[in-house]
């Protein structure tokens, strides 16, 4: 963390050692700090030194990428859910988005779905290792988490009950996503 702070990649805050900080929370979990990590890449005369990007880019992500690099496309049917990220790094996506929205998966099955800047849990708890692991929502309580990342990263004021046109469209949107994927199958 503190390589982190010194290279300018995490900001130190009185929030760094509360339970849910980006910058410390696990992996397997469903919280932002077990999915959003700080990537950093070096290809010389490729990649401009000091650059940086706001794509979402995740590992499943490197499969269409490196088929980009090397010149070879993707047979059909492999990577559907894998994108092409090399004008990111290459500087040349003029800020564009390449990626509209990205789906997490914890240690214990549980989803999110990030699109913008929201994200939608749907279920209660860390699906991972930091309890509780899966929370039951009480009659009439939220059955999961709506977060607004850009004024929220620590997942601290769940807005599920507040925005329902926005859970609705996300969990369809997710609904949505799973099915395809379980169509390839």
């Amino acid at each position: 963390l503190q390589i982190m702070v010194q290279i300018g990649l995490l900001k130190t805050n009185k929030t760094l050692n509360t339970k849910r900080t980006i910058s410390i929370e696990g992996k397997k979990l469903i919280y932002e700090g077990g999915h959003r990590i700080p990537y950093i890449a070096k290809w010389p005369d490729k990649i401009k030194p000091g650059s940086k990007s706001n794509q979402i880019i995740c590992t499943t992500d490197f499969l269409a990428t490196l088929s980009a690099i090397i010149e070879k496309p993707l047979p059909a049917g492999v990577g559907e859910d894998s994108f092409n990220m090399l004008s990111a790094y290459l500087g040349t996506d003029n800020g564009m988005q390449i990626r509209d929205y990205i789906i997490h998966h914890s240690l214990a099955g549980f989803f999110s779905i990030r699109k913008g800047k929201w994200k939608l849990t749907t279920n209660l708890g860390s699906g991972g290792f930091t309890q509780p692991v899966n929370d039951d929502p009480k009659e009439g309580d939220k059955a999961g988490t709506l977060y607004y990342l850009q004024d929220d990263i620590n997942e601290q004021n769940n807005l599920y009950n507040e925005y329902p046109d926005v859970v609705e469209k996300l969990t369809q949107l997710l609904q949505n996503s799973k099915e395809f994927t379980s169509s390839l199958k």
